[in-house]
């Protein structure tokens, strides 16, 4: 008799684990790994995303070095090996700030580092996005250049540079030779390395004529430059509207001009006399 309780036994508890079996299968077969509840509890697995495919085959950090709006073409030049690509672009094409805002490709300007991703061949651009890596110094005026080493030390930090920095001047491009120490620049690049020079207010050259009455003199263009005449000098002075003064032995006068980037203003100190 016992034996036979225990073998009923046996068979309850299996009919009974086949019932709940069943009900699991009637559920639509989830597995405790799958997101969602079984019998009322919740389950402990990770759902899987899938991201679309890309539609764009090529990527690159670049530096922006000319911008067509007629044309909706803009060239980037690469940081890796200094190759230039011209891409398309349109206003399907997703431009955003470091931030992740949406920008328009009139709010981009030369210099910029940025994130581009195109189709190689066509050219068309997709997406573009300020490259986030990149750092930016606004307001250079405390700068020095090692021509030789190539080397540019901005206030106390010192960054490399190659031949293939990218520096614009009144929208042109310049050799960075070009470029003075009393020009304003806003310098932009990645980690020690330079990659591109925008001059923000650049200089003119101002040249004394009919000198010889002044020699040993002193002559002031503003408030920055101060320095001894010489015979028909020129001097090298920030754009910008200044009072140029010139005297000697206390005596001489003074005017105000214009220095104009690029350019030469031409300044006779016999009107002084």
């Amino acid at each position: 008799m016992k034996l036979k309780r225990y073998v009923s036994g046996l068979a309850a508890c299996a009919g009974a684990l086949l019932v709940i079996i069943g009900c699991l299968g009637c559920s639509g077969g989830k597995s405790t790994s799958d997101k969602g509840n079984v019998g009322g509890i919740p389950t402990t697995g990770e759902s899987v995303t899938t991201e679309g495919p890309k539609r764009y085959n090529t990527e690159a950090i670049a530096v922006v070095t000319a911008i067509d709006k007629e044309g909706k073409t803009i060239t980037v030049e690469k940081v890796e090996d200094g190759s230039q690509s011209v891409l398309t672009y349109n206003g399907g094409t997703v431009i955003t700030s470091k931030y992740g805002t949406q920008l328009l490709m009139e709010q981009m300007t030369l210099g910029e580092l940025v994130w581009v991703g195109y189709v190689s061949g066509t050219q068309k651009l997709i997406e573009m996005k300020e490259y986030d890596g990149a750092w930016e110094n606004t307001m250079v005026s405390n700068w020095d250049v090692d021509y030789d080493k190539k080397l540019i030390t901005i206030g106390s930090n010192t960054y490399s540079y190659d031949e293939h920095i990218f520096i614009t001047s009144n929208g042109r491009n310049v050799d960075i030779r070009e470029i003075s120490g009393i020009d304003q620049l806003t310098v932009r690049g990645v980690g020690k390395k330079a990659h591109s020079v925008v001059v923000n207010k650049g200089h003119g050259y101002v040249k004394l004529t009919n000198t010889a009455n002044y020699v040993g003199g002193v002559v002031e263009v503003g408030n920055r430059i101060t320095t001894f005449i010489v015979a028909d000098m020129v001097i090298a002075a920030p754009e910008g509207t200044y009072k140029l003064a010139a005297t000697i032995n206390g005596v001489g006068g003074e005017k105000s001009i214009t220095v104009v980037r690029g350019q030469e203003t031409i300044v006779s100190l016999s009107s002084f006399e």
